[in-house]
């Protein structure tokens, strides 16, 4: 680009860059390419904007490994631009690839944010429903799409305590947008598989994965593939804003 530096390209990705980190309690690296020209900047068009980062802690301190996201043209406000800001003037839709590891699976399930919800839990089963709290929860992401999750818990209402352990198997369903579960086997100290089922399948869906969408974005699953310690994710972004700073 031939305009001064609040229209050129290394501008405009700094603003990006600011707007991105301050949704982000921590970042290992973040960056942001973004290809226009004078012409379509002040038409409020980008030609395509490209995101990586790595070691992205979010708000609840919910980590990803790394993330990559790809557009295509951009459509912006460029009266916005002028004042060093990047103004969506109409949504996008970004590919996005992201790496999630067993680590960064356990650390959000520690967090104080999920570990509220993980309290209070009303599982049914046999007409019945059952409070849970569940203390304490790691998973182990093994080959073939398959997720070990072990667990203790507490039954509010007779304070008994017990150790709960199963093997699942992830797939998407409803079009990307929900993550399903497979128990394939499970144990748990008296408790039948169908209570196991149903309360493996609540703390699963605590580590939604919406949990790790930026501030006016949302998510829907392409593909998702988990192998020994991580997990890699394919979606379609739909950025209705960007972050500002």
């Amino acid at each position: 680009m031939t305009n001064g530096p609040d229209l050129g390209e290394q501008a405009l990705d700094k603003i990006a860059e600011v707007a991105i980190s301050s949704q982000l309690d921590e970042a290992e690296s973040v960056d942001v390419d973004i290809r226009a020209d004078a012409i379509k900047v002040v038409q409020g068009k980008l030609d395509s904007v490209a995101v990586s980062g790595e070691g992205m802690t979010m708000k609840q301190d919910l980590r990803i490994e790394s993330v990559k996201v790809q557009t295509s043209s951009v459509a912006i406000d460029p009266l916005k631009v002028m004042t060093g800001q990047l103004e969506l003037t109409e949504p996008l839709n970004a590919q996005t690839r992201f790496l999630l590891t067993e680590a960064d699976l356990n650390r959000a399930l520690a967090s104080d944010y999920l570990r509220t919800k993980m309290q209070g839990l009303k599982i049914k089963h046999d007409g019945q429903v059952i409070s849970v709290n569940i203390e304490q929860a790691t998973v182990h992401l093994q080959d073939n799409n398959q997720i070990q999750t072990d667990a203790s818990i507490l039954l509010t209402e007779t304070h008994e305590q017990k150790r709960l352990s199963s093997v699942s198997a992830l797939s998407l369903k409803d079009d990307g947008h929900q993550i399903a579960l497979e128990i394939i086997s499970a144990e748990g100290e008296g408790l039948t598989l169908e209570f196991l089922a149903a309360l493996f399948e609540q703390l699963l869906q605590l580590l939604n994965l919406r949990n790790f969408e930026l501030g006016g974005s949302s998510l829907q699953l392409q593909s998702l593939e988990v192998r020994s310690g991580q997990m890699f994710v394919h979606a379609t972004t739909t950025v209705k804003q960007l972050p500002k700073p």
